[in-house]
């Protein structure tokens, strides 16, 4: 009998031994209306992510603009807000673009990209955000 083959029968022994022992039951405690507080309704429903290319680094640097990759269904609203929330800095202005998917091929087998949503966020004269954290 081979070293591998007798671990295999060993770790497999293990394994049932834990299979029939009874599952203990965990009890859950409900939390208090004072422990539940409303989630933070942007940044992290709508995927707030920074998105650095050649051209976003650009318009930061002279433009006081930043590009963020956002979820399809976030409004020009919920990205101020949640610009708003997570950076401290109230935005002058948001526009928004849908790119659609793209087809890719490997081989013989063809797919296409996630379509997604890009967002310029213009800053006020003066503000800037830190997008090394």
């Amino acid at each position: 009998m081979s070293l591998l083959s007798f671990t295999k029968k060993i770790v497999g022994q293990d394994q049932k031994k834990a299979a029939n022992e009874p599952a203990k039951k965990a009890t859950a405690k409900k939390p208090t209306a004072a422990e539940i507080t409303p989630m933070s309704p942007m940044a992290g429903q709508i995927n707030l992510t920074p998105l650095v290319t050649e051209k976003s680094v650009g318009q930061q640097g002279s433009l006081t603009t930043v590009a963020f990759r956002v979820r399809l269904s976030a409004s020009k609203g919920q990205v101020a807000a949640a610009i708003k929330e997570r950076y401290k800095v109230t935005p002058r202005s948001v526009r928004s673009l849908h790119m659609n998917p793209k087809q890719r091929r490997r081989g013989n087998s063809t797919g296409m990209t996630n379509a997604w949503k890009k967002v310029y966020v213009t800053l006020p004269a003066g503000a800037t955000i830190d997008l090394s954290v």
